[in-house]
This record gives structure tokens, sequence and C-alpha cells, in this order.
């Protein structure tokens, strides 16, 4: 009698706990009210909201100009004509470069400058001719400047870009575009989509999440959206638990990149990208991997941050200047930074010259 009792118990209990967990998946599908609007770099969050975005519509990514790419997860189209994102339009030529100018993997006689970094090097937010790398190849109109900076990219995908896309250019200076907040993005392995990503294998990096699966896999996978949900609240909620091994992994992949460019024997000039209030209050807050970066021999260093001060100081409506990323103005400001630098290293010492 005893045991009929507790099994009609567990089977109560066994219903109340199914009807519970289909209640809280049906309100799950009503509301996003776990996740928030706020962004996070933590992988279960932008997963999530990634699903969430793309629920009904599983054939596009959120830029109609990316494509799937199997080891950087995301990556530009090719062959781009003036493709509106947004209220911007992009071009791109046949090897996914930003712009619609063609560049040879052999070596040409030009001075030629690789751009890599994430969308404020890609240029997001303006046009092929207004981002900083365009306006470069103005300033120096006797080099070649080739962008293959993509939005998005942490320092990870930025190092894969080098190894396997940039150095086959053979370029005489690569310029590595350093935002702050790429340096969480090595830490996760979903952001605008499915990532690779390092980890450390007692001293060397392992690579991650390769191949990346395609956008198909996670579109047709049944989702169970209540737990999709706790996993990401509890992933905002965590997001900065694993910052101090992140530093170190992020410090052997630009150590890796330094490596590269010496192999090829290009000049290294890391760019630091400032926040529009460290423009405002002329106050640059380097990341400490920035500086131990750009202390290393034979690493050149621009900071626009003073530059963009001084012109947010004569323009009547600072503020417009950063609705999007950097408007064009700012963009002008940058490049001519790094032209400056460039001119530098390029008059210097034999032993310092960038000059082919």
């Amino acid at each position: 009698m005893g045991l009929n009792n507790l099994s009609k118990n567990l089977l109560l209990l066994l219903i109340s706990v199914t009807l519970s967990l289909l209640l809280l998946e049906l309100m799950a599908r009503k509301c996003l009210t776990l996740v928030g609007s706020n962004w996070h770099d933590a992988s279960d969050w932008t997963k999530e909201m990634w699903l969430e975005n793309h629920e009904h519509n599983p054939e596009t990514t959120v830029y109609p100009i990316d494509r799937y790419d199997s080891l950087y997860g995301w990556t530009l189209k090719e062959n781009l004509r003036h493709v509106m994102c947004n209220d911007w339009a992009v071009s791109s030529n046949s090897k996914g470069c930003r712009g619609e100018a063609e560049y040879s993997y052999q070596k040409t006689r030009k001075l030629r400058i690789l751009t890599i970094g994430d969308s404020f090097t890609f240029g997001e937010c303006v046009g092929d001719s207004d981002n900083f790398p365009a306006i470069l190849a103005t300033l120096l109109d006797s080099a070649e400047v080739i962008n293959i900076g993509v939005h998005g990219y942490g320092q990870d995908q930025q190092l894969l870009k080098l190894m396997n896309e940039g150095q086959k250019y053979h370029p005489d200076v690569v310029r590595l575009g350093f935002l702050n907040d790429d340096i969480n993005r090595n830490k996760i392995n979903f952001r605008d989509f499915a990532k690779p990503y390092f980890v450390l294998s007692g001293d060397t990096l392992q690579l991650k999440g390769v191949p990346v699966s395609p956008p198909s896999v996670f579109m047709d996978a049944f989702r169970w959206k209540s737990w999709g949900l706790i996993k990401a609240k509890w992933a905002q909620l965590n997001e900065h638990s694993n910052d101090a091994a992140n530093d170190i992994v992020t410090k052997k992949i630009l150590e890796k990149i330094r490596s590269i460019c010496k192999e090829i024997n290009a000049t290294l000039v890391v760019v630091y990208l400032p926040w529009s209030g460290e423009c405002k209050e002329n106050k640059s807050n380097h990341h400490p991997l920035f500086d131990s970066l750009v202390a290393m021999p034979g690493v050149f260093s621009v900071d626009p941050t003073t530059s963009i001060h001084s012109f947010l100081n004569n323009t009547r409506y600072p503020d417009s200047n950063f609705v999007c990323h950097y408007s064009p103005a700012v963009n002008r400001i940058i490049a001519v930074e790094i032209a400056g630098t460039v001119k530098k290293l390029n008059n210097s010492s034999p032993s310092k010259s960038i000059a082919p």
C-alpha cells in the first residue's frame, strides 16, 4: 500500500515538474526579459540573441555584406558593389577586401600596408572612401593600403586573418587597429556568429572551435528557449569571471601577431582606437596589453586621441562624430596620424626604413 502511494506521489511530482517546465518554456517563447538589451561579451548570451534575431529568417545574417566562413565564423563577401548596409554602402574586391581595388599576392614596388582589425578598421557606418585605411591610401599616394578588417572580430580572428590571408600580400607594414573591447571577444566562441578561439596548451596557443559550424546547424536544432535564456543570464552575470585568464591568452595572440610580422619582415604599427569619452576628455585609457605590445622592439604606436580631442573642441556638434562608430572626419584624423608615422619611419635610418 505504501509503495502504491509512493508511486502515485512520484507520478504527480513528475507531472507537476513537466507542466512547470512546459509553462516556463511557453513564457520564455513570449519574452526575452532574462537576456535584456545591453550587449554582453558572453558566449551563451550572444548565441541566444543570435538565435532570437534569426529565428524567423534563417537564411540571412545580421549584415547583408557577410558570409559564413568555416575558419573565421563570418567574413566580408567577395565582389560586393555598393551594397547598402543600413544607410552606408559597402564594396569589396574578389578576395573580400574592403573597396573595389584589386591587389595581387605578388609583391609590387609600391609600399604595401596591410590593415587588420575590427569594425573601426573595416569602416563601419561610413562609405568605401571614408574609412581611415581608404583615406590613408590617398595620403600616401605611392602606397597600396589593403583593408582586411572585419566587423566584430576579436584579436583571435585578426590573427587568423593575418596568418591565412594577410601575409600572402607580403606587406611592408602591418597596421593593427587596437580596440580595448576586442580583448573581451577573445574569450568567447560566439559573437556575431559562432567563431574560433584560442586556448593555451602549456605555453602554446591552440586553436579551438574549427571548423565553425554553419548557421543551419544552429537554426535546425531543437531549441529549449527557457534553458537557453537561463544560460544566457548566468553567462551575463559571470561575464568577467575569466578575464585574467583571457588576458594571458590575448598576450600570446598579440605576441604571435608581432612574431609573424617579424618573420615576413613587416613593420608592425599598432593604432589605438579610442571611445568618444576618451576623445572628449583627451584621456586615453590604454589596456595594459596595448602598452606591453607597443613596448616591444620594432613595434610602433599611434594614438590619435589628442588630435581627435582638438578637432572636437572646434566643432559645433562633437557628439555627431560618434553616432555610429567614427564619422568620416574622425576617420580622416586617424589616417593623417598613421600617415605621419609611416612617413617618419620611411625617413628614418636605413635600418628602420620600411620602404621596399
